[in-house]
């Protein structure tokens, strides 16, 4: 009898301590000014244009004080603390109120911009099976993924440039751009629309395609890459 209380007891405490770890906490965060975006380490991002700086973080399976939220030259990082978090899962919801130039994610992360980001430069950076998803409206873009990393991007730019390489993946069907110089690479693939000239080169295996008729064409492509227009 006393064996089978302490078994129930303590499966009941394994149950509780589950519960508890698998509860979600959340915090609001204020920060100071930032133009720019990093968020890492698998979480998943939301941003939102409003009338402050700030971060609202949901995370489960860990605590809020293991997510670091950080503002150094006007670059705010989201991340992991050090340490091993296991099957954590961590949401937050990122507000700024002027203009963003660079918004970049990695090591699986996810950033889902909700506004168009409409300033003179902008900088769009996914690396390593991390994922951007964004609308735009600027003069010059960059747009860099590597290592299974995935852009994908609407709206339009003056002048484009694109880097591509290792697996990764730039969906720009519908972005509208005037002037593009694109480099890719080991089997990465892109896709855009450009309307005056396209440059650029692509080689193992890495994939270009444009839409639209461009005035210009040069490009040089080896070892199975291709730069060409989308039939």
């Amino acid at each position: 009898m006393k064996n089978t209380l302490k078994c129930m007891l303590a499966a009941f405490l394994v149950l509780a301590v589950s519960m508890v770890s698998a509860q979600t906490n959340d915090e609001v965060r204020s920060l100071s000014i930032f133009n720019g975006v990093e968020v890492s380490n698998s979480i998943e991002a939301e941003l939102i244009k409003g009338d402050k700086y700030q971060v609202e973080i949901f995370a489960s399976g860990t605590e809020v004080s293991n997510v670091v939220t950080e503002v150094e030259d006007r670059q705010l990082q989201v991340k992991m603390g050090k340490g091993n978090f296991g099957s954590t899962s961590v949401r937050v919801t990122i507000t700024y109120a002027g203009d963003l130039d660079k918004v970049q994610s990695s090591t699986s992360a996810k950033v889902f911009v909700k506004d168009v980001l409409d300033s003179k430069s902008l900088m769009l950076r996914a690396e390593t099976s991390s994922y951007i998803e964004t609308k735009v409206n600027v003069s010059k873009l960059s747009l860099e993924g590597t290592t299974n990393a995935k852009i994908f991007v609407e709206g339009s730019a003056e002048d484009l440039n694109l880097g591509a390489y290792t697996k990764a993946d730039i969906s720009g069907e519908k972005l509208q751009v005037k002037n593009a110089e694109v480099k890719t690479n080991t089997a990465a693939k892109s896709i855009i629309s450009v309307s005056e000239s396209i440059k650029g080169s692509a080689g193992t295996a890495g994939k270009v395609l444009y839409i639209g008729d461009p005035d210009l064409v040069d490009v040089k492509t080896n070892t199975g890459g291709d730069i060409s227009r989308k039939e």
